[in-house]
């Protein structure tokens, strides 16, 4: 485990510098919006012309909040809120405009010759899903996720002792902040959420409070920027799980035949806190999958586990061990 943390982020990712995909900062929104689609990525660094140097992120948290800012609680419910989506601004706003709006991916570059221990912490720290990794001279030389980190402990998993068999409720891992929706509410409710919540994603459960699937700000990508038919937006949040189904392409093994005592739901995992951390993360790395809700055993979500919260239980493992 300690020659894992203690490995530069460096070395541990190839040179990617001269294959970035990435934004200028006078491009126009509409172009991240086709670069994330065709390339397949949730964001993009922008290189500032003026500093000439990447200074920040655009990602699809940016996106769904310049899109959806008008919207309120009050009139979330009402089908013409869709006519508040100005989309002539896609093509006339400027990437840096929007960067980081959501206040969630702050641009917070790491030198390459920090260890992945650095990373954690700072990934932690920030509470960012990405990581920009420069050299000396402060050139962005690849970029670091919270989805490597993972997959970094999923390989070395064997050498995390024997903390990786307690269980969630043991470790005190999930986030009880749970951010939800009815799945009869209209699927614009479910990105106003992430927008006025600030959270990347959130539950759709039925009537009786049963959790029946997740939408996150990835899931914007149906939309894109010609929302010209967004009659997607306005059917059910339920029936929007459905669409997102039939799109959704090499989504991986799933989380039931990783871990049988799991759910799948709609792409979404679901998990119970006698599970482990060991499961835990088999789920997370093979399901490439950025949270987990966590459910009673009338299947309602009491609480979520991110990737963040992964890597802060790991955290508190490790300070405990050093204490001892």
């Amino acid at each position: 485990m300690t020659d894992f943390l203690n490995t530069t982020v460096g070395t541990l990712l190839p040179d990617d510098r001269e294959s970035i995909i990435s934004v200028t900062s006078d491009q126009p929104v509409s172009a991240a919006c086709e670069k994330m689609a065709e390339n397949k990525v949730l964001s993009l660094p922008i290189y500032d012309m003026t500093k000439r140097r990447f200074t920040s992120f655009i990602d699809m948290l940016d996106i769904v909040s310049f899109c959806v800012s008008e919207i309120t609680d009050k009139n979330v419910s009402d089908p013409s809120v869709i006519k508040l989506i100005d989309t002539s601004k896609f093509t006339t706003t400027p990437c840096s405009q929007i960067a980081n709006s959501s206040k969630r991916d702050p641009f917070k570059p790491l030198d390459e010759k920090a260890s992945v221990m650095k990373a954690m912490e700072t990934i932690v720290h920030w509470n960012v899903h990405r990581l920009p990794i420069v050299d000396h001279e402060g050139e962005l030389h690849t970029i670091f996720t919270q989805s490597h980190m993972i997959s970094g402990i999923f390989k070395h998993l064997s050498k995390f002792g024997s903390f990786q068999y307690k269980s969630i409720a043991e470790l005190k891992m999930k986030h009880e902040g749970i951010v939800s929706i009815p799945a009869n509410d209209m699927a614009i409710s479910a990105f106003h959420a992430m927008h006025s919540k600030r959270v990347s994603a959130v539950a759709v459960v039925d009537y009786t409070g049963t959790l029946v699937g997740n939408i996150s700000a990835s899931d914007w990508r149906l939309v894109g920027y010609d929302v010209n038919g967004a009659d997607i937006l306005t059917q059910s949040a339920e029936s929007f799980l459905s669409t997102i189904a039939a799109h959704r392409r090499n989504s991986g093994p799933s989380p039931r035949d990783i871990v049988p005592s799991s759910r799948d739901l709609h792409g979404a995992a679901a998990v119970s806190e006698l599970n482990t951390f060991n499961e835990v993360i088999h789920v997370m790395a093979q399901g490439h999958l950025h949270r987990i809700y966590v459910v009673d055993e009338k299947q309602k979500p009491t609480g979520v586990i991110s990737l963040v919260e992964v890597l802060q239980t790991l955290l508190l493992q490790l300070s405990a061990k050093q204490s001892s």
